[in-house]
C-alpha cells in the first residue's frame, strides 16, 4: 500500500487577509478547491482611510504534485526500506526516487555496525509490474563508475546505531527499458543489496573488510504505484552538415594526415524525432574502410577536432565520409558502447569529398619589420629606421 500526498492536478487557492483598524487587528485564511487553475496571484485592496481601516488580501494557487509514499517493507538483517515517488511519469524519462533507510539495532546481526554507501547505486534495483499483463522489468542506476577505476577506503559509511539516515536521492533511467515499458500502471519496489564479500574496488584487506561491520543482505521496500503515461511527440532542431571539406595537413616531420571538417556555412538545422530519456551521439567513417570515429552530442562545425582523419592522402582524390547521428539509453563513459540499449540511427548521409592539399597553394610573403625605438620596444610596419626584416609565409583561406 501507499500514500499519495496529493491527488494529481489539484490546485488550492489559499487566501489570507488581515483587516487592521485603529484599535484592533484579525487575520483570516480561506482554501478553495479549484480544479484545473495553473496560476499564481497577488492582490492588495485598501479601504478609504476615512473608516480607519485597511484590508490586505493575498491569494496564492499552489498546484500540488502528486508524490506517492510506499510502506516501510518488511524488516531484513535489522533494516527496513521505504521510497517516495512521483505518481506518474512519462515514458523514458528519468524516474526520481527519495530512498529511506532505518535501522532496528536490536535485530542487526551481531558484529555488524555500519552500511557502506560508496557507490551506493551500485547496489540498487528497481522492479516494475506491469498490472494488466503482470510483465516484471528491472531497472538499475547508471553505472556509478561511468567506466573508471575506483578505489573504496571504507570512509563512506553510515553508523546504524538507530539514528535517522539522510534519505538518499536516486533516478533510475527508465529509457533502458523504452521499448518494453509500454504505457498503463505498474506495481514497484526497490531493493538494496550489498554483499558479505569485499567488492572489486575494496582496497583494504579481507580482515578489514570483516572488522568494519558492514551491513550485508537484501532490504526491499513497500510497494508503490506508478503510471506510465505516453511521451508526447519531441523533435530537436540539430544543426548538421551538408557539406564536408577535407584537407592535407603537414606536421614538422613531413608526415601527412587527411582532416574531414565542416564549417558552419556548410550546414543547416534538421528537426530530428527524440525519445525521453535517450542520448545523443555521432559516428563518422569511411565505409570502405575498418574503424570509426564515435563522440556523445553532435558534431560541431569549426571544430578543432575533425569529424574524420586518416593518415597520408593525395591532391584530388575523391573520398567516401558516412556520419550518422544516433540516440541511445546509455550514458556516455570510458568504454563507451552506445549499441547495448536504445540505440536508434536518427539521420545518416555519405559524403564524397574532394581532398585538397592546402599546403601546396600559393605563398605570399608578408614583411614585418623590427623596431627597437620607441617605448614599447615592440614591432612596427614601415618605419624609416628599421634594422632588419622577417619574411612570414601566409596561407591564404
Amino acid at each position: 500500500m501507499a500514500e499519495t500526498s496529493c491527488s494529481p492536478s489539484r490546485i488550492l487557492r489559499v487566501e489570507f487577509q488581515l483587516l487592521s483598524t485603529r484599535n484592533s487587528r484579525c487575520a483570516s485564511m480561506q482554501t478553495q478547491e479549484l480544479g484545473s487553475v495553473n496560476e499564481m496571484k497577488m492582490e492588495t485592496r485598501s479601504c478609504p482611510r476615512s473608516l480607519g481601516v485597511s484590508a490586505i488580501t493575498l491569494s496564492v494557487f499552489v498546484v500540488c504534485f502528486s508524490i506517492a509514499r510506499a510502506e516501510w517493507g518488511d524488516e531484513q538483517g535489522g533494516l527496513q526500506c521505504q521510497i517516495s515517488s512521483p505518481a506518474e511519469i512519462e515514458q523514458g524519462m528519468p524516474l526520481e526516487l527519495e530512498i529511506l533507510l532505518r535501522s532496528h539495532p536490536r535485530n542487526l546481526r551481531p558484529g555488524t555496525k555500519a552500511l557502506n554507501a560508496f557507490l551506493r547505486d551500485a547496489f540498487l534495483e528497481l522492479t516494475l509490474t506491469n498490472l494488466d499483463s503482470r510483465e516484471v522489468f528491472a531497472v538499475r542506476p547508471y553505472d556509478p563508475t561511468r567506466g573508471m577505476p575506483v578505489l573504496d577506503e571504507g570512509k563512506e559509511t553510515i553508523p546504524l546505531d538507530g539514528t535517522a539516515i539522510k534519505p538518499w536521492r536516486v533516478s533510475f533511467p527508465l529509457a533502458t527499458v523504452f521499448d518494453s515499458l509500454s504505457p498503463g500502471a505498474y506495481e514497484c519496489q526497490v531493493r538494496y543489496s550489498f554483499p558479505d564479500k569485499p567488492t572489486s574496488w575494496w582496497r583494504g584487506t579481507a580482515e578489514q573488510w570483516q572488522t568494519a561491520g558492514f551491513w550485508h543482505g537484501n532490504v526491499t521496500s513497500g510497494t508503490f504505484p506508478l503510471s506510465i503515461e505516453k511521451q508526447s511527440a519531441e523533435t530537436q532542431a540539430i544543426l548538421l552538415p551538408e557539406r564536408l571539406r577535407a584537407e592535407i595537413s603537414r606536421d614538422e616531420g613531413g608526415r601527412t594526415r587527411t582532416l574531414v571538417r565542416f564549417r558552419k556555412r556548410d550546414a543547416k538545422h534538421v528537426a530530428l524525432p527524440t525519445r525521453n530519456g535517450h542520448f545523443l551521439g555521432w559516428k563518422a567513417y569511411q565505409p570502405s574502410e575498418p574503424g570509426h570515429r564515435m563522440q556523445s552530442g553532435t558534431p560541431r562545425p569549426d571544430s578543432a577536432n575533425p569529424i574524420a582523419e586518416w593518415f597520408e592522402g593525395k591532391s584530388g582524390e575523391k573520398v567516401l565520409v558516412t556520419i550518422e547521428v544516433f540516440e541511445t539509453a546509455v550514458a556516455a563513459h570510458h568504454h563507451w558502447a552506445p549499441e547495448r540499449s536504445g540505440f536508434k540511427v536518427l539521420w545518416k548521409k555519405t559524403f564524397t569529398v574532394s581532398v585538397k592539399d592546402e599546403t601546396a597553394l600559393p605563398k605570399h610573403d608578408v614583411t614585418i619589420a623590427y623596431s627597437s625605438a620607441g617605448p614599447f620596444n615592440g614591432w612596427a610596419l614601415g618605419h624609416d629606421e628599421v634594422p632588419e626584416t622577417l619574411s612570414i609565409e601566409r596561407t591564404p583561406t
